[in-house]
């Protein structure tokens, strides 16, 4: 599987005893500059599509502790999406792996059935750092194998990729150098 540059899945280590098992979720484990400023839960029910989202500033770290996913990835770092590198990276609870996606890179979180996803985020949430385009835009080049998601009202109403991007060109931004 070929990933955006700065994107890693990683296995995360697992220790088993007459109990059960403890998974160790440590900033060493995710990466070596990872610093989780707030970590979220996510439950996701059957067939729930969440985003396409991506942030100007913050690298999510995602782990899936029940159920199963699917994960969307599109690079937009190259401000053009004839360029982007485009990935669907399926997670299972039974893996425990962590994904990092670092700035820069659009990303929707599909669960076919109901699901646990635990999310680390490198700062606070900041809404005008969590920006959406439609998970169902052609040119994003995902096949989700989806026919209507269940899917919050923000991302119904989300703009194309094409829209997004302009908005982000008006805005000046520039994204952090991917480290691939």
């Amino acid at each position: 599987m070929h990933l955006p540059p700065g994107v890693h899945v990683r296995d995360l280590p697992r220790r088993d005893d007459d109990r059960g098992f403890l998974v160790e979720l440590t900033s060493a484990t995710l990466g070596d500059d990872a610093r989780p400023a707030q970590w979220n839960m996510l439950h996701s029910t059957v067939n729930t599509l969440r985003g396409m989202h991506v942030h100007v500033r913050h690298t999510d770290w995602v782990t899936v502790v029940a159920g199963d996913a699917i994960l969307g990835l599109v690079d937009l770092r190259t401000g053009t999406l004839d360029d982007a590198t485009r990935a669907t990276v399926p997670m299972h609870a039974g893996s425990l792996q962590v994904l990092t996606i670092p700035p820069g890179v659009l990303h929707g979180i599909y669960t076919p059935e109901a699901s646990v996803i635990l999310n680390g985020l490198s700062h606070e949430f900041d809404a005008a750092d969590d920006l959406a385009a439609r998970y169902d835009d052609p040119s994003l080049g995902l096949d989700w194998r989806v026919e209507e998601p269940v899917l919050s009202a923000r991302d119904r109403a989300a703009p194309t990729v094409a829209e997004l991007l302009d908005r982000l060109a008006a805005d000046g931004v520039a994204w952090p150098t991917p480290d691939g």
